[in-house]
């Protein structure tokens, strides 16, 4: 069983925006979007043009301890040895931080055997685009699409 994980961020090091996880043969995904508080005020030009317009918002919005106990949540329901993949170092830093949250290990919560993560060298995923591009959900789905196309 393989979860698909993208984040998008305020620009390179800067703060979590939304982080999907998808997850393969139709075993659900997690989706959460952070308030404007926790990465702004000061938005980097380029994530303003190309990664807000696509926020969802309304009730994906959820602070950082409401989105870490969430998560905790859906990966609880996971299988027991699942894969976590993954196309950029980053993404698997803001999942981890949100299950531990200032240390307060929101990850207690679950019960699982392992967890694999896996950071893939990815080529153009054009071919498999679902979806707006910078778009974390979007685009964990079309690096899903392109794992099944032939990652072993």
């Amino acid at each position: 069983m393989r979860y698909y994980l993208d984040t998008e961020f305020n620009g390179f090091g800067g703060n979590l925006i939304s982080l999907a996880l998808y997850g393969d043969e139709h075993r659900g995904s997690f989706y959460v979007e952070m308030p404007l508080d926790h990465y702004g005020p000061n938005i980097d030009p380029w994530v303003e043009k190309n990664v807000l317009p696509h926020l969802w918002g309304g009730g994906h919005v959820k602070t950082m301890e409401a989105a870490s106990l969430a998560l905790a949540d859906f990966v609880h329901q996971a299988p027991p040895g699942f894969e976590i993949i993954a196309d950029w170092p980053a993404d698997f830093m803001f999942l981890c931080g949100m299950l531990d949250i200032d240390g307060k290990l929101a990850g207690f919560r679950m019960r699982y055997n392992e967890i694999k993560m896996r950071c893939v060298n990815t080529p153009d995923l054009s071919p498999w685009r679902i979806g707006k591009q910078h778009h974390a959900m979007d685009d964990a789905m079309t690096l899903a699409a392109w794992g099944r196309a032939g990652l072993k």
